[in-house]
């Protein structure tokens, strides 16, 4: 570096030092990696981008408005609790509002955290703009939470970490609209891939959910979110590692991969930790998370078979002031909708414990429900739901709440268990704790009045498990 650099370099900061209490570093420091800065978290980066944006928008009220005409990083000082004051006035002029591009391209360096013209990467902006204007206005309205940094790839990189997503890196059995494959760049990676769609404006919502809800989320039960490729079309994006696939595999394709049985012990532990991350979302974030979509190929299973409730894509936060989201149109796998919803075209976190319920149905006897009734019966029981929810003074069936009840009332639940799981042998409390858990699902599957909270049915299935494994 020569001398006039390193004399500016030192007057910048002496002058950061006057104007700036308790002066941070600039901007540039921080996302750009320098020795002894650490990066910003991404409600950081937000809180910053926000900042500044108000002070530019700020320029539009005086008489006279002024182009800033240098807006980048090195002009961005922080202070300890990283408020963004912007700095050196020498370039600016008063020609209006021309500063918006610069704003928009330096907000995304904020976000992803790298420089284009430092790293020296080819990147199609259209994509990387459009989807980076997307990403940035689904955060900033939803950052009331806790977030995640998140970490931006390349094309090239996720490529690579794929074997251009090779065919042997394809990992089979998950939704028509996705594909999950095997990577590994400094660690094993599960990146996740949208199809392209018919409509491709849905997918892409599909996606910036999933970015935005698993990025503010943390918890030990809920797969990780480790960044995203914003270069192609839809975005690209990456999650933690997971070794043992999805429940829904293990249930319903265990021989097609060779997997041992889950146990009664397993399976209770597996319903206990969705529980536990399905209350997280509802009760212990700042506005409740209705999931819409819990289903046994969004739960997957690390290699101690931890379980990770995975894929946000059809998700949404209650609304403030409101107490159901309204689904127009009908969202979500139709076999595990609550009833109430093809009447209402409408959800609440009721609706996503329905949806669990089904799922400790199929955990309980092994089956897809539709299998324990028959094709054509499963049929009548959808069109039933679909057709005549039209109207007002309808009553509306619940099925499997009178399914599960004629079993219980008739003490005939040992004929819909999986014969897994009365293969294992008889012991001590098992037959209580079968009746417990067939209990549970039938609460689950009742009126949304009687469904017990998520926070309750994870406490019942929390004693199931400890009295199953003392």
């Amino acid at each position: 570096m020569d001398v006039a650099n390193t004399r500016q370099m030192y007057l910048a900061g002496a002058v950061a030092a006057a104007y700036v209490s308790n002066f941070f570093g600039a901007l540039a420091d921080h996302i750009y990696h320098q020795p002894h800065f650490e990066p910003p978290v991404l409600s950081q980066r937000l809180k910053i981008a926000m900042g500044k944006l108000m002070q530019l928008h700020i320029s539009t009220w005086i008489p006279q408005a002024y182009c800033f005409r240098n807006i980048k990083p090195s002009r961005i000082f922080l202070n300890e609790n990283y408020v963004a004051k912007l700095f050196d006035f020498s370039l600016s002029v008063t020609i209006p509002k021309a500063h918006i591009y610069d704003f928009a391209q330096q907000k995304w360096r904020l976000i992803i955290g790298f420089d284009h013209q430092k790293d020296k990467k080819k990147v199609d902006g259209k994509p990387f703009l459009r989807n980076g204007a997307i990403l940035l206005e689904k955060l900033i309205t939803s950052s009331n939470g806790k977030q995640n940094p998140i970490r931006s790839f390349s094309i090239e990189e996720l490529k690579r970490a794929t074997n251009n997503y090779q065919i042997q890196k394809l990992i089979p059995g998950h939704a028509y609209h996705l594909k999950f494959y095997k990577g590994f760049l400094d660690r094993l990676i599960f990146v996740m891939k949208y199809i392209e769609p018919q409509t491709q404006y849905s997918v892409q919502n599909f996606c910036f959910n999933n970015i935005v809800f698993a990025s503010k989320i943390s918890h030990k039960n809920i797969l990780k979110f480790i960044g995203c490729c914003l270069e192609t079309e839809i975005p690209i994006l990456v999650f933690e590692w997971v070794e043992n696939y999805s429940l829904d595999d293990h249930i319903h394709r265990r021989h097609e991969l060779n997997s041992e049985p889950l146990l009664w012990r397993h399976r209770l532990k597996i319903a206990m930790e969705i529980a536990n991350a399905v209350a997280y979302i509802h009760f212990g974030l700042p506005r409740p998370i209705v999931f819409r979509d819990i289903k046994p190929s969004n739960i997957l299973l690390d290699e101690h078979f931890v379980s990770k409730l995975n894929n946000f894509s059809l998700s949404a936060p209650i609304p403030e002031g409101e107490t159901h989201i309204k689904n127009d149109p009908l969202i979500g796998t139709v076999d595990y909708i609550a009833p109430e919803c093809f009447r209402t075209n409408e959800c609440d976190e009721k609706c996503d414990v329905y949806s669990f319920g089904i799922v400790l149905l199929e955990l309980f006897t092994g089956q897809k429900i539709r299998r324990l009734v028959g094709e054509d019966e499963h049929f009548t029981i959808l069109m039933d739901c679909m057709v005549k929810h039209i109207g007002d003074n309808i009553t509306v069936r619940y099925f499997w709440a009178t399914y599960v009840k004629k079993h219980i009332d008739n003490n005939t639940f040992n004929e819909i268990v999986d014969p897994i799981i009365t293969g294992e042998g008889s012991y001590p409390g098992k037959e209580q704790q079968l009746q417990a858990f067939i209990d549970l699902i039938f609460r689950c599957l009742n009126t949304p009045e009687e469904r017990p909270t998520m926070i309750d049915v994870a406490k019942q299935l929390k004693q199931i498990y400890r009295s199953a494994t003392n």
